[in-house]
């Protein structure tokens, strides 16, 4: 049965909490540099992976950048898994990071805190579907552009660009904006790659 328990009580509480996360980001780094010195040795990701599915879901974007930035490893979105990723550019800085040069205290102290990683979004209470919308259609611009993906309906991403064009127009100019006012304040219409469909 539920019962209120005294302000000194709960402040206890919360105490604990705060310390016991301090504890747990303190033993998700050690871990996580005992993981790269495994996988560096051994070249085996089980570890990471085990790592990563451990901790908070929160969390998880952080930890992965960590991994992939001091690591031999690159995230496998499709896969949500770390794959084995020889050519990072930071262990082969100065001379491949071998074993010997992970576990040395020198080099594990110059390590930034996983956690700093990735900044954690701010709290949001409102959310402005005109800057949802105008970042969903520069990302999908920067897509169809990069030659590296096949961005699908074209179409619909043209009106999509055309309707946000002649909404933010009447909201610039007023109410009395016709079609062909709207759509000369334009957002740019993403050109797709040739790949594109």
């Amino acid at each position: 049965m539920f019962k209120l328990e005294t302000k000194d009580s709960i402040t206890k509480q919360i105490a604990g909490i705060g310390r016991a996360g301090v504890r747990l980001i303190a033993a998700i780094q050690t871990a996580a540099v005992q993981v790269i010195a495994h996988t560096v040795r051994h070249g085996d990701i089980s570890l990471a992976n085990a790592l990563i599915d451990a901790v908070p879901k929160h969390q998880k974007a952080s930890l992965v950048a960590f991994l992939e930035a001091y690591g031999p490893f690159a995230y496998v979105k499709v896969d949500k898994k770390l794959a084995y990723f020889a050519g990072n550019k930071a262990l082969a800085a100065d001379g491949a990071v071998t074993p010997d040069k992970l576990l040395s205290q020198e080099y594990v102290d110059a390590l930034p805190r996983w956690e700093t990683m990735v900044k954690p979004p701010e709290p949001k209470s409102v959310y402005d579907a005109g800057e949802e919308f105008e970042r969903l259609i520069t990302r999908m611009r920067k897509l169809a552009v990069s030659g590296t993906v096949t961005v699908k309906h074209k179409p619909l991403l043209d009106d999509m660009a055309a309707a946000y064009n002649r909404y933010m127009a009447k909201q610039a100019i007023g109410e009395a904006t016709d079609n062909a006012v709207g759509e000369n304040v334009q957002f740019e219409k993403p050109q797709l790659a040739a790949n594109g469909q």
